[in-house]
């Protein structure tokens, strides 16, 4: 696989002018919306009716499971609107859904184990009259499961890496661009709070937006991470890994 090439004047001429970006804005933000909305029904349907107990963990993960994808997908898509804005916002996503469904779902699953047993853990903190140490080391080990897993799911999402690359590349960025780190972390927040204060079903209702904002906080990470690990800056494996151990950016057209 190829990285796209950048389109020529040849393209532009076919193809005709990028369209206005408010009205492109506008067409991009209601159909993702709407395709992580039908790629998470399940999500949306059942979950919100779950009570955060020990009980339901093992259907809290299950219908937690088509957020990652959907979350990757919407990542690849919002990628795309920012290199070469067109109105098919529905082909990208789609494509990215396909291309990294499997790949997300490795580093997705565990992750979501981690996040639904502490989420669960803290909510019955009180009732069950831990110390509030307990409740602080639960909140630091949250933010920084969920900041890697956002790390991790935009990686897996623009790179064709192995699953053990991916973590240990999620792993450094945390670290190495704190910017981007406490941008996740600050949209995560966004997320928690809505679903605090109005209800679990609004982060999926702003999933459009959301996913938008951790694109662009993202963008720091996918640019270094472009610089350092994809060979030659073009990619040289058809899934996998590429030659070297270096991974291969995933290919869009």
């Amino acid at each position: 696989m190829t990285e796209p090439a950048a389109p020529t004047s040849a393209d532009d001429e076919t193809t005709g002018a990028r369209p206005p970006l408010v009205p492109a804005l506008v067409v991009w933000w209601v159909v993702v919306e709407a395709l992580v909305a039908l790629t998470t029904v399940p999500t949306l349907v059942w979950l919100p009716f779950l009570e955060p107990s020990w009980v339901n963990v093992p259907l809290m993960v299950v219908l937690g499971i088509p957020v990652g994808p959907a979350l990757a997908a919407a990542l690849f898509a919002w990628r795309r609107f920012t290199e070469d804005r067109d109105l098919s916002p529905a082909r990208h996503f789609w494509r990215g859904y396909r291309l990294n469904w499997a790949d997300v779902l490795r580093l997705w699953v565990p992750a979501l184990v981690v996040l639904v047993l502490l989420g669960v853990n803290l909510a019955n903190l009180r009732g069950n009259g831990a110390p509030i140490a307990f409740g602080v080391v639960g909140v630091v080990a949250a933010v920084l499961v969920a900041v890697w897993t956002l790390h991790a799911l935009l990686v897996a999402s623009l790179f064709s890496f192995r699953t053990g690359d991916v973590v240990r590349i999620a792993v450094f960025f945390v670290v190495a661009k704190p910017f981007a780190s406490v941008g996740a972390l600050a949209i995560v927040g966004l997320g928690v709070a809505a679903a605090w204060f109005v209800g679990p079903w609004l982060p999926m209702a702003l999933a459009s937006l959301l996913t938008f904002l951790l694109w662009r906080n993202g963008m720091p990470i996918a640019e270094e991470v472009k610089r350092r690990f994809v060979v030659g800056g073009e990619a040289r494996a058809e899934g996998g890994t590429a030659e070297g151990g270096q991974a291969a950016a995933v290919d869009e057209d």
